[in-house]
Formats: structure tokens, C-alpha cells, sequence
């Protein structure tokens, strides 16, 4: 028996049971008790005792794909499989008393099997559970199953057999959870020894208890403490066991706690950092109705197959970051199209949150967290997930995960075309899978968006661009390089363009440069930051670009990329400053009566004053998910990739018509039509004074 050491009174689990089950046993085999407070005293203990019998009995933890289970042995101290293979397959090849049995009588450690495979080791016998699993559960298995296999000496797998199905009248349902893992179809009986003198097969037995005593947050978050399970007699769906299995921190199908951010600091309440009181109460609506999907689905009202099932990735994590508006505009579409696609009786929309946990300052490395996140949405049993708010994020969210699964994913916001050297890969290219696309966007990229500023650019009149842009970040670089394809005029000072590493010598010495033309109203510059993901208390990227505007100070015309809206109000010069977004948000450009409609009754719904800035987001996140349940609903045996591809008739959005095929051939991910626009600050007065935020349309032709 290996025992850990822990401190914490708090997270509990009742491990006194199994220990007092373990030392009552009789026969030959006789337990041994080794307390392990390091990953090296469990390496010494499997290396120093000949163990015919492995069980663990404590926290564990499994991702969906099964790629990696984590099992704690302290409060703060976690140990995989991984760690101590070799000692297993030592153990295997013993020539005396070889490793048969490895019980884990712990919550959701059905990955360890796989894990093992990986490495080529078999254990002969192997009994895992495959989801979250109360102390009631734990206990009353492994007694059921020590009654049977050692006082009752009935063979291995009878007495597995019976346990299994004596779990009925204590948890009704629960006999479904612990799994058997066999090294071959056939194997040989497998009996408890009574005693020295008696010959059994294998014999000796030596219990692994690990009693896991986690902090709350870990528990929480990652390793949820064993709690009731509500098992329905009837089998359950696909929707309920895959999809919805549980809500985490990360992944939420009807729990409202996501709502809510942890630690907030000091001097601030939890619903001061949770997500905006205005939108609380509509998304509870959401879980309601994902809950509502589910047991509809239990109880045989609704077809399984009529239910469609998505993920909205967005980042809740912060509401001081410029993202956070774009997660929450996001979010605002969403749910009310849910509201009104299920008013149809047929067919049921049903949305996840993913709360992408990655921080807007450190989406350049990806915090391990995401790739847990994407790990996790790809074992759900989803037909599209919609998200992600970086171009580089979407883009190796989708390389390293998305496209393994063939898993559909459709951006609202992600808009780079190239790869971080913008000149030889497509994004479109790298992201395919045998020739196939996987990442759908309905915002235009940049390349729309840098073509229009440099016609506007030309219709101004301007034959010289001084360019301040990143050339080592995705988006940035790729509206860069998209509009150096298409500008015909001449350019200022190319030897520099990162604008992140820039100096005040350097940007002086561009603009001055700039302003020493032959006629300064035929110059402007273009200002492109990458640092929308950028930690503003570290980045020169936004300190830069604030720099750019503050010196020029509305002299030159300044051409901006869709990240300049997202600046806060106080970082920018509003005067002879124009942007190129995907969709101007601007109502009046709504030219037809759907769209108007559609538009109208989003507002109604939400009863709010909008800024321009806020309908852009909110109706490109609409049109996101309308796309996808409509497909959904219409695809018949196509596959959702196919149907998007194929179909000619456009999708009627609120940012107008959507479609992927042109009808001449021309098939792709990127959206056929070009809605993009050129606004520019709403001001009352020139120079603008007093400038209250708003943006206006300035060109969209």
C-alpha cells in the first residue's frame, strides 16, 4: 500500500474506507504500506516490491481524446503514466510474480489503459472508471468486488462481472462506469490465493492507496471532487455522455459558474470581474436551454439526430483587455439566434461556452491551457465550433488540433491570409487537410481590407505611404504584405518595419521623412499594430502606435487596420485618421429588407443603444452561427464541410449575403463577398475636439 502525505482538511476524499477494506483481507497475499510524498519514492516502491496487484483509490483525471490522465499523489504534486512506465513494464516481465491486476478505483482514469498502448505495455487485467465517480461508488465496487473475488473465490472476471452489476441497487446506473481492460480477448482464470500451500497461478498482492486531499480551486477547476452521479436507466445519448458530460472552468453546457472569474484582486468583488450583469440573464437562458435540449433528448421528445451541437470559444477571462468586448459582442449574437432558431419545433440549436482561458498578452506562445481547451472541445462530439479572436491563435488551433479530427471551424473575427512570414504559405494552405479546408470566416480578411485603403488611398490622391506594421506577427504582417501586392504608389522608409521594436528616434526620423515630401497631401501612412494581443504594460506595440498618431497629430493622413477601432478612446487621435474593417457596422449600409429585419429584431432583443463598433462585432458573431445552424439544418448526408463548400445560394446574414462558392468554380474558406469598409472617427467638429468614440462610414465601394 503506498500512502500520500497531505495537509489540506479541504477537498476530502473518504480513502479510510478503502484502506480498512484492504487490511481486513485474508490468504496469501498480504498488503505492504509504503508512504510516498515524491514521484521518486513511487519509482523506488515499484521498483523495490514484486507486485502482483496495483490499485489506486483518489483524484484522477482523463482529457475526452484520452491522450493524457493525471493523477494527484499530494496537495500540489500530480504524476501520469508516462512517468512510470518503465517501472510497470518491469514489472510485467518479472519472471516471478509478474504484474496482473491494476485496479484505479478513481474518478475518470479510463485514459491510463490507452496510454499504456501507446508505449506498447499491456497489463493482462485492468480496471479503470471511465467518468467522475462518487465515494459511494468507489466504495461499494470495491467491496462488492473484494466479497466476490477473495471471500467468495470466484474467478477474477465473474467477480468483476458481479461487482459490476451490483452497483444497481445501491447507484441505480453506475454499473456502467467501471471498465475492463483486457490484454487479449481470451484470457486465463485469475483466483485469489487461500493460503502457502495451495499453487495459484499468480499470487502475492500489494494495494496502492493514494488518499488525494486537492486545494479547492485545483478541484474545481480541473479534477472535479467525486460527486453525485444522476444516471438515467435508459442508455444514455451521445449528447448527454460526450457532449455535455460535465461543465468545467473551460467548457460549460448548463452551468452558469463559468459565469464568474476567479480571484479577483484585491479590493474587487467576484461580480465586479464576472461578465457583465446585462447579459447574465439571457445566457443562464442559454444553459437553461441547452438542459432543456438534453433531457428532451432523455426523455425521448427529441431526436438525437435533430440536435445541433456547437462550441463558442471566446475569452471570458479578463474585462480589462480590448478582447473581452469582442468575446462579449460575440457572445450577444449567439444568443439570440439560439433564441430564435429554437422556435422552430424540427431541429435545436445547442451551444457550449468554451472559456479560452488564454490571456490576450501571451497568445504569441498559446498558454498551455488553449491547447487543453482544444484538446477537450474536439472530444465533444460537436459538428463546428465558432471562435477563436486571433488570427494566430485560430491558426495553430487549427493546424496542431482541428484539422487531426476533421472538425469544422468558423471565425468571426481571425482575418490574417498569410503565415508569420507572409510570403510564401496561405493560411488557407497550411490549414488543410488532403485538400480539404476545415476553417471557415464570414469576416472578410485582410486582404479585402488592405485593397480597399489602398484604392481609398489612391482616391485621396496619395502617391507616398510611410508603413508602420509588425512583419514578425500574423495579422499585422499579412495586411502588410496584402497591401504592398496591391499599392502602386511609392513607399517611405521600408528598411524598418516592425513597429513593435521601433524607437522615438526611428518613428521621428519616418515621419520627418514623410512630411519633407513634395506635397504632404500626398503622403499618408499606414498603421497597422499587432498588439491587440499585446500586454500593454510590456509591449512598445501599443506605446508605438500611440506614438505614431501623437506626433503626427492629424497632419498626414493615417490609413489604420481593423485594430485601430479596438484602442481605447484615449489612446487615439481621432483627427484625419481613417480604418479598414471587415464590415462597417454602420446601419444604413443595411440594403435590404431581410437584413434590416434581422437587424432590428437583434436590437429589440437586446434593448440597448449600440455603438457602430459594438453591431459590427454583434452581427458578424449572428451571422457565425447562423451559418452553421442553417447548414446544419439543410446538409442532409453531406458533410458540414461539403455543404459549405458546394452551396451556391448565398446565406442571407445581417452584414449581408455569405457564401464560399461563387458559382464559377471558385471554391474556398474565405468569404466570396466583400463587405469591408473604410470608417473613420464621428466628429462634430474639425480638428475633432471632444470626440466621443464613435465611428462613421466613410467608404465602402
Amino acid at each position: 500500500m503506498l500512502v500520500g502525505k497531505y495537509t489540506d482538511p479541504k477537498g476530502k476524499i473518504d480513502t479510510e474506507t478503502d484502506k480498512k477494506l484492504i487490511s481486513n483481507l485474508t490468504g496469501a497475499a498480504k498488503p505492504k504500506i509504503v508512504e510516498v510524498t515524491s514521484i521518486a519514492e513511487v519509482i523506488n516502491a515499484l521498483d523495490n516490491n514484486k507486485f502482483d496487484i496495483l490499485m489506486f483509490a483518489g483524484h484522477s483525471s482523463t482529457l475526452p481524446d484520452g491522450t493524457d490522465t493525471t493523477i494527484w499523489l499530494t496537495d500540489n504534486l500530480t504524476i501520469n503514466i508516462n512517468q512510470i512506465s518503465n517501472q510497470i513494464r518491469n514489472a510485467l516481465n518479472r519472471r516471478h510474480h509478474p504484474l496482473v491486476l491494476a485496479i484505479f478505483n478513481s474518478c475518470d482514469g479510463i485514459g491510463i489503459d490507452g496510454q499504456l498502448k501507446e508505449q506498447g505495455i499491456r497489463i493482462p487485467y485492468l480496471i479503470a472508471m471511465k467518468a467522475r465517480i462518487t465515494d459511494e461508488i468507489a466504495h461499494t465496487f470495491l467491496t462488492l468486488f473484494l466479497r466476490y473475488f477473495v471471500r467468495n473465490r470466484m474467478s477474477f472476471q465473474m467477480a468483476y462481472q458481479q461487482a459490476q452489476s451490483g452497483l444497481h441497487p445501491f447507484v441505480p446506473g453506475a454499473e456502467s462506469l467501471p471498465i475492463l481492460c483486457l490484454r487479449q480477448a481470451i484470457m486465463p482464470n485469475l483466483f485469489w490465493p487461500l493460503g502457502r500451500n495451495r499453487y495459484v497461478p499468480y499470487f502475492g498482492v500489494a494495494i496502492i492507496i493514494v488518499i488525494a486531499i486537492i486545494l479547492p480551486i485545483v478541484i474545481d477547476i480541473i479534477f472535479p471532487k467525486r460527486s453525485v452521479v444522476i444516471i438515467d436507466k435508459s442508455p444514455p445519448s451521445k449528447l448527454e455522455t460526450d457532449t455535455c458530460k460535465e461543465d468545467t472552468k473551460l467548457i460549460s453546457c448548463y452551468d452558469p459558474s463559468i459565469l464568474n472569474l476567479p480571484n479577483p484582486p484585491i479590493g474587487q468583488s467576484i461580480q465586479e470581474k464576472s461578465i457583465d450583469q446585462s447579459i447574465q440573464k439571457k445566457l443562464k437562458a442559454v444553459f437553461a436551454e441547452n438542459k432543456n435540449i438534453v433531457d428532451g433528448v432523455k426523455a425521448r421528445k427529441i431526436a438525437e439526430k435533430n440536435v445541433i451541437k456547437i462550441a463558442l470559444s471566446l475569452t471570458l477571462n479578463d474585462r480589462d483587455s480590448p478582447i473581452y468586448e469582442t468575446a462579449i459582442s460575440t457572445l450577444k449574437g449567439a444568443i439570440y439566434l439560439q433564441d430564435e432558431f429554437n422556435k422552430n419545433p424540427n431541429k435545436k440549436l445547442l451551444i457550449l461556452i468554451a472559456n479560452d482561458p488564454n490571456k490576450w498578452d501571451q497568445a504569441r506562445s498559446l498558454d498551455v491551457t488553449t491547447e487543453k481547451l482544444n484538446k477537450e472541445l474536439i472530444g465533444r462530439d460537436l459538428d463546428a465550433v465558432i471562435g477563436h479572436y486571433a488570427s494566430k491563435l485560430t491558426y495553430y488551433t487549427l493546424k496542431n488540433t482541428f484539422n487531426k479530427k476533421e472538425l469544422v471551424l468558423l471565425s468571426y473575427a481571425a482575418a490574417a491570409t498569410r503565415d508569420e512570414n507572409a510570403q510564401n504559405h496561405s493560411i488557407n494552405q497550411l490549414t488543410q487537410k488532403h485538400n480539404k479546408t476545415y476553417f471557415f470566416r464570414v469576416t472578410n480578411t485582410t486582404r479585402e481590407m488592405a485593397q480597399l485603403l489602398a484604392k481609398y488611398f489612391q482616391r485621396q490622391g496619395i502617391q507616398n505611404v510611410a508603413l508602420f506594421y509588425n512583419d514578425t506577427e500574423l495579422f499585422s504582417s499579412s495586411f502588410g504584405y496584402e497591401f504592398k501586392q496591391t499599392w502602386k504608389g511609392k513607399f517611405i522608409s521600408q528598411d524598418q518595419s516592425n513597429i513593435s521594436k521601433m524607437t522615438n528616434e526611428k518613428i521621428q526620423s519616418i515621419l520627418k521623412q514623410a512630411n519633407n515630401t513634395n506635397n504632404i497631401n500626398k503622403t499618408a501612412i499606414l498603421l497597422c499594430p499587432n498588439s491587440f494581443i499585446d500586454d500593454p504594460l510590456t509591449s512598445g506595440e501599443i506605446k508605438n502606435t500611440e506614438t505614431v498618431m501623437k506626433l503626427n497629430n492629424g497632419r498626414l493622413l493615417i490609413g489604420g487596420c481593423s485594430l485601430i477601432p479596438v484602442y481605447k478612446q484615449k489612446l487615439i487621435n481621432p483627427n484625419n485618421l481613417v480604418a479598414a474593417v471587415a464590415w462597417s457596422g454602420d446601419i444604413n449600409s443595411l440594403t435590404t429588407p431581410e437584413q434590416r429585419t434581422k437587424f432590428e429584431s437583434l436590437r429589440n432583443y437586446w434593448q440597448e443603444n449600440l455603438t457602430q463598433e459594438q453591431i459590427r462585432r454583434i452581427s458578424l458573431g449572428y451571422d457565425s452561427v447562423m451559418v452553421i445552424a442553417e447548414s446544419l439544418s439543410q446538409k442532409g448526408n453531406q458533410s458540414l464541410q461539403q455543404y459549405l463548400i458546394k452551396r451556391t445560394t448565398p446565406f442571407k446574414g445581417i452584414t449581408g449575403d455569405i457564401s464560399f462558392n461563387d458559382g464559377r468554380g471558385n471554391l474556398g474558406s474565405d468569404r466570396i463577398q466583400n463587405v469591408s469598409a473604410i470608417i473613420k472617427p464621428k466628429c462634430l467638429s474639425t480638428p475633432c475636439e471632444n470626440w466621443n468614440g464613435q465611428w462613421k462610414t466613410e467608404y465602402n465601394k
